[in-house]
């Protein structure tokens, strides 16, 4: 299973955010602001409709993700977060409700995700020592070749 939690316990922002609103945010965050009819022409080969389109806006805007201003008979949108800013929102939420805030589980969490084959290798003895510099003093010893793979 690629996926360890279910959609049923995903954070506050991300449970409130269907496939189709991420969709919606991500051609924003490529190119803003754009009215409703330009973000339907950028997702048209998604075969949804310009009504569907128009009512993710709205959701999105009342939830307080996406910008709205009138330009003549139109509104264009624009997101309020950028990616970062939002992935950071939904960081916070998982640390609050899954590790209490502890930052330490956190981070231990997310070095094991990125040491399961996206990009980094830490041995056991490196993420070992990571986890460990993340709850001890700054001056603790850096492992061999732990300063060539940070």
């Amino acid at each position: 299973m690629d996926n360890l939690f279910s959609h049923k316990t995903r954070s506050p922002i991300a449970a409130s955010l269907g496939d189709r609103e991420l969709k919606v945010l991500e051609t924003l965050w490529q190119s803003a602001p754009r009215s409703a009819v330009e973000i339907h022409e950028a997702m048209y080969s998604d075969g949804i409709s310009l009504n569907t389109v128009q009512s993710t806006l709205e959701r999105l805007h009342r939830k307080g993700l996406l910008d709205r201003s009138k330009s003549g008979r139109k509104f264009l949108y624009a997101p309020v977060f950028d990616k970062a800013e939002l992935i950071s929102g939904l960081l916070s939420d998982m640390a609050n409700e899954l590790a209490a805030g502890d930052m330490r589980s956190m981070v231990s969490g997310f070095l094991r995700f990125l040491n399961k084959g996206k990009g980094l290798s830490f041995s056991h003895h490196e993420l070992a020592w990571l986890e460990d510099k993340l709850s001890s003093s700054p001056d603790s010893p850096t492992p061999k070749g732990a300063d060539e793979q940070l």
